[in-house]
């Protein structure tokens, strides 16, 4: 059997959520610096889903994850190839601290529009603020 080269990243978003709000990100840099995202970013090698997450979440906000679900899955175009990108509804430990990454945050009760290139983002604040706000229990 042959396999296509397919050029196919994979990313985790960590949709963040505290009291019926959801946490949101200013990225300090690009692509989109300046834009409000979810935290997030690529798997590395060796590393399973649930780990990126952690770490991510670790590296650019400076808490700790203490639940993590799946919560949806989506393609992005990123640049000059695809991304699977994978979202996990979290609850963290702590306070966001801002980093290299991200700039200021912002818990939003509802959605809202969002001036970014990127899917997931979106997806994750209309998904959960639909009707049928998921729960980590």
């Amino acid at each position: 059997m042959e396999y296509p080269n397919v050029p196919t990243g994979i990313g985790v978003g960590a949709c963040i959520v505290r009291n019926n709000k959801m946490l949101l990100g200013r990225r300090a840099t690009n692509p989109c610096k300046g834009a409000w995202d979810i935290i997030g970013g690529f798997v590395n090698p060796n590393e399973t889903l649930e780990m990126t997450v952690r770490r991510e979440v670790q590296e650019e906000i400076g808490c700790k994850v203490i639940k993590c679900k799946y919560f949806f899955s989506v393609t992005e175009h990123y640049f000059n190839r695809q991304i699977l990108g994978v979202a996990f509804l979290c609850e963290i430990e702590g306070e966001p601290q801002p980093s290299d990454e991200m700039s200021e945050f912002q818990w939003v009760s509802e959605e809202i529009p969002l001036a970014t290139n990127f899917n997931t983002p979106k997806i994750a604040l209309k998904k959960y603020f639909s009707s049928l706000k998921p729960s980590l229990t």
